[in-house]
Order: C-alpha cells, then sequence, then structure tokens
C-alpha cells in the first residue's frame, strides 16, 4: 500500500479528472478527501475493511487517509470514471464555522467511514458530476458544493465501514492487502468472489 501523493493546479482547491488505470493494482491512501463516480459492468468496491462488489456504476465517498483500490481495477469492459479529488482545506474554514455549511461538515466526518450512495441520489449525482467537466473552475466549485450538500441530505446511502479503527488496521497491515492483490490479480478475468477474498484475511463483506 503506497500514500498517494497528489498534485492540484496552483490556485486549486479540488481537481476534476478521469484515471484509467484498469491494469495497475493502486492499493493507497492519502489525507485528500474523494469522491468517485464509475460505470462499468461490474468492479470491485475495496474502502477500508470493507469488500463488495458493484454492477453498472457506483458512487462513493472516500474521507481522509482512507485505504481504498481504484475502483476500475481489472475491468473487463470498456468504462467511464470522474474522480473528484479535494484538498483538506477545501473551501478553508468555512465549512467547520459558518453554519450553512453544516449538513457538508457532518458529510465530511462521516466520509472517513467511507459512503455509496445508490437511487435517485445516485443517478442526480451522477448527473452532476459528468456536467462539470468542462466547467470554469468557478463553476465547478459551485457545482461541488451544490453536490455535497445533496449527499448529505440523502438517505440513499450505504456506510461502507463500521468503525474507524479498521483505518489503522490496514494501514499497519501490509501483509493481508498483499493476500487479497494476490488473489485479485490472479481472478482478474472472472467475476470477483467477494467472498473469497474477505475469507482470505478475516474481513467482513457488510
Amino acid at each position: 500500500m503506497i500514500l498517494e501523493k497528489i498534485e492540484f493546479e496552483v490556485g486549486k482547491s479540488f481537481k476534476v479528472f478521469s484515471p484509467r488505470l484498469r491494469n495497475t493494482f493502486l492499493w493507497h491512501y492519502h489525507p485528500e478527501f474523494e469522491l468517485v463516480y464509475v460505470e462499468a459492468d461490474a468492479g470491485i468496491r475495496h474502502v477500508g475493511r470493507h469488500i463488495s462488489t458493484y454492477t453498472h456504476n457506483d458512487l462513493v465517498l472516500i474521507g481522509a487517509n482512507s485505504p481504498h483500490l481504484n475502483f476500475d481495477y481489472r475491468l473487463r469492459s470498456d468504462y467511464h470514471q470522474i474522480v473528484v479529488q479535494l484538498r483538506t482545506d477545501f473551501l478553508g474554514t468555512a465549512i467547520g464555522v459558518s453554519p450553512e455549511f453544516g449538513g457538508i461538515a457532518r458529510l465530511f466526518r462521516e466520509a472517513a467511514y467511507g459512503i455509496a450512495f445508490n437511487g435517485e441520489t445516485k443517478a442526480e449525482v451522477a448527473g452532476m458530476i459528468k456536467e462539470m467537466v468542462g466547467m470554469s473552475g468557478l463553476e465547478q466549485l459551485l457545482g461541488l458544493v451544490t453536490i455535497f450538500q445533496r449527499l448529505a441530505d440523502s438517505r440513499e446511502r450505504e456506510m461502507l465501514n463500521k468503525d474507524l479503527d479498521s483505518q489503522n488496521f490496514i494501514l499497519k497491515d501490509k501483509i493481508r492487502m498483499g493476500a487479497v492483490y494476490e488473489y485479485i490479480d490472479a481472478h482478474y478475468d472472472r467475476r470477483p468472489d467477494v467472498n473469497v477474498v474477505a475469507g482470505k484475511v478475516n474481513l467482513t463483506t457488510v
């Protein structure tokens, strides 16, 4: 597992891009928040100690220093992915002190567990993220605030980890993650069996 060093353009507090890493096993962490949207036939969602599969599309918010695998690892067919990464001081101190940002502040705290969104929330926010591509920096910033408020208000969500102990556990336990890598790499051409992966490292899929 590696610490990913994220670089931002001068004068930017976030970045929006579409990485393609399907042949790279990137089990990593970083202090920046990350919002991931991916469209694919089927893939692996591995955040903290949580391992599961997604089909068709996935929308996940990941908190600071939460270990996770790139969502496009070993995807078999073509796919589309958009990733938003945010500086730790995104919007400065406004999120922590402005009552109008109370919901977003709570959302960012909960992101430490990893949050997967579903239903109408996922569909609506996916469209908003796609529209951001090609916008000016200010338009993207305003769009992100709207997106995060929409996510903060949504109940169509799944908390991927039940506690935060998993972060320190995984950051220290790279041997187990090596076992996960070996299984995924050996079976990339078939639909991954999440239960087998979890069983190899004594983790849970719920």
